[in-house]
C-alpha cells in the first residue's frame, strides 16, 4: 500500500475515538479528548470509558466496538497489559490507524508486549504510532490528537520525534518563539510506524516544505536512507542524532529500548542520503525555518553586511570556522560600494556600513551586493541602536530578499525594540535570528542543500 494511502488515517481522520479517555482533568486520557474537542478540528470524537456515560459534553462508550459506524482513528490511553485486548477490538471494528500513548513497552523491557501488538496489528491491516508516544498534530486541519497542551503554529515543518517529552517542549518553544510547523508526530518506540515511512509520507503533503528529526535510534537503516535519499532531492531534511557519546548511548537505550549505535556510522549515512545534520535543537530549527523561507545557494561565498563592525567581525570568523566562504571583493565592487557609502564606512566584506545606516544605505549596499556575481547568499545584520528606525531596515531587507533570488538571513542583535522588524521578517519569510552565529548557522543549511543536490 502507498505510505500516503496507509498513513492517511492517521492524519486526516473523519471520526476518531479516545480509548481510555478521562473525566479528571490533569490525566492524560481527560488532556487528549480536551485537545481533540477544542482544538478547532470538525469531526466526530468518540470518548470510549466503560466506567463513564459522558466525557467533556459526549457521551462515552464502554468499547470502541459499541461506538456507531466507522472509526479511522483510535487514539489508546489505556495501561500497557490492556493495550492488546484494546487492539484486537479497534481490529475488530476495523481501525485503520492507532496511535498508542501508553507506555510500560519496550523502553522497560517488556518486549513481549511490543511483539504482540505488532502482530494484532499487522493480523488487523492497521497502522500504528507508538507506543510510549506524546501524540499526532495536523496544524492544517486543526487536529491535536496528542497531550501536548499547546496546538503550534500553523507552519511548514514537519516535526519528526522519538522523544515525547523532548518533542513536547520543543513545540512549546517552537510556539513562542513563533515558528510554524505544519505536522507533528512523536514516534516512541516505533513498533510499525517510522521515520522513513513518515518522510515519504510527508512527501507528498503540500503544507510540508522541509522535514526535521529528533533521533536516538533508527532500526532499518537501509529503509530511512532510501527513504531520505529520495525525498531530501525535493524536499529538505535536517536531523539531530543524539547518543554522540558513550553516557548518551546509555541513555537512549533506557530511554527507548534501543541501541543507539556508533554515531561516525550515523554521519555517513546522513551524508550519503542527503540529510543535513544539526549539532543541538536550536540548529535543527534555525536550519528549518532557512530551508522552508530561501532558495538553496549555489556555492558557499557569502558577503556580511552589517551596521556594527564587531557584529560583522564575529559573523565572519563563525563562517570560516564552518567552511563558509567570505571572499575579498574585486575592485569593480569596492568603487561601486565606495561611490554609496560614506568615507569612514569600509565596503570590504565584511560590508561595515555604519550605525546610523537607514533604510536607503542598507537597501543600496544589500542591492548592489545581492547583484553581484562575486557571492552566493547574504547575511544581513543589524545592530540596535537609537539613530534609525528598524522596521524601515526590515522592509529593506525584505525588498532585496525578494528582487535577485539568493539566500539572505538576518541576524538582529538588541532587545524588545527590535521586536516589530523580526515580526516584520518573519511576516515576509525572511529568515531572523538574535544572534550572528545563529544567522551563520542558517546560511550553512542553506549552502549544505545546495551542495547536497546540486540547486
Amino acid at each position: 500500500m502507498d505510505p500516503s494511502e496507509s498513513l492517511e488515517s492517521l492524519f486526516y481522520p473523519g471520526t476518531i475515538a479516545v480509548i481510555g479517555a478521562s473525566r479528571k482533568k490533569g490525566k492524560i486520557g481527560n488532556q487528549v479528548l480536551r485537545n481533540l474537542v477544542y482544538g478547532g478540528y470538525e469531526c466526530a470524537i468518540y470518548p470510549v470509558n466503560p466506567k463513564a456515560e459522558e466525557i467533556l459534553g459526549l457521551k462515552s462508550y464502554p468499547s470502541v466496538l459499541d461506538v456507531p459506524g466507522m472509526v479511522d482513528l483510535a487514539v489508546i490511553v489505556v495501561p500497557a497489559r490492556i493495550v492488546p485486548h484494546v487492539l484486537r477490538e479497534c481490529s475488530q471494528k476495523g481501525v485503520r490507524g492507532v496511535v498508542i500513548i501508553s507506555s510500560g513497552f519496550g523502553e522497560i523491557g517488556r518486549t513481549d508486549l511490543e511483539d504482540e501488538v505488532k502482530r494484532i496489528a499487522r493480523e488487523g491491516g492497521m497502522r500504528i504510532i507508538g507506543p510510549n508516544t506524546v501524540g499526532i498534530i495536523n496544524t492544517s486541519i486543526f487536529m491535536n490528537a496528542s497531550f501536548v497542551s499547546t496546538m503550534p503554529i500553523p507552519g511548514e515543518i514537519a516535526f519528526i520525534t522519538q522523544s515525547g517529552a523532548l518533542g513536547e517542549a520543543l513545540i512549546h518553544w517552537t510556539a513562542q518563539e513563533g515558528l510554524g510547523l505544519s505536522k507533528v508526530a512523536s514516534l516512541g518506540n516505533k513498533v510499525d510506524v517510522d521515520d522513513a515511512d513518515l518522510i515519504r509520507y510527508f512527501l507528498n503533503e503540500e503544507s510540508v516544505n522541509v522535514i526535521v528529526l529528533y533521533i536516538e535510534s533508527i532500526r532499518k537503516g537501509r529503509k530511512f536512507m532510501e527513504a531520505a535519499k529520495e525525498v531530501s532531492k525535493v524536499k529538505p531534511i535536517v536531523a539531530v542524532k543524539a547518543g554522540k557519546s558513550k553516557a548518551g548511548q546509555r541513555a537512549t537505550s533506557s530511554h527507548t529500548g534501543s541501541l543507539a549505535g556508533e554515531d561516525r556510522i550515523y554521519d555517513a549515512a546522513f551524508r550519503q542520503s542527503g540529510v543535513i545534520r544539526a549539532n543541538d535543537t536550536t540548529e535543527l530549527f534555525d536550519m528549518a525555518v532557512a530551508l522552508a523561507q530561501q532558495p538553496p545557494a549555489k556555492g558557499n561565498r557569502v558577503a556580511i553586511v552589517t551596521n556594527g563592525g564587531g557584529a560583522g567581525v564575529i559573523a565572519a570568523d563563525i563562517c570560516e570556522e564552518n567552511g563558509i566562504e567570505v571572499p575579498g571583493f574585486r575592485d569593480e565592487l569596492l568603487e561601486r560600494l565606495r561611490g554609496l557609502l560614506p568615507e569612514i564606512a569600509s565596503p570590504r566584506n565584511p560590508v561595515d556600513i555604519l550605525g546610523d545606516a537607514d533604510y536607503k544605505r542598507y537597501r543600496d549596499t544589500l542591492d548592489t551586493v545581492a547583484g553581484s556575481d562575486a557571492v552566493d547568499g547574504i547575511i544581513a545584520l543589524h545592530v540596535q541602536t537609537a539613530l534609525v528606525d528598524p522596521v524601515e531596515i526590515a522592509e529593506a531587507i525584505v525588498e532585496v530578499d525578494k528582487a535577485w533570488g539568493k539566500p539572505v538571513v538576518t541576524g538582529w542583535i538588541g532587545g524588545e525594540g527590535l521586536r516589530e522588524a523580526r515580526h516584520l521578517l518573519m511576516e515576509k519569510k525572511v529568515p531572523q535570528y538574535p544572534s550572528p552565529k545563529r544567522a551563520c548557522t542558517a546560511m550553512k543549511a542553506l549552502i549544505r542543500q545546495g551542495e547536497l543536490h546540486g540547486q
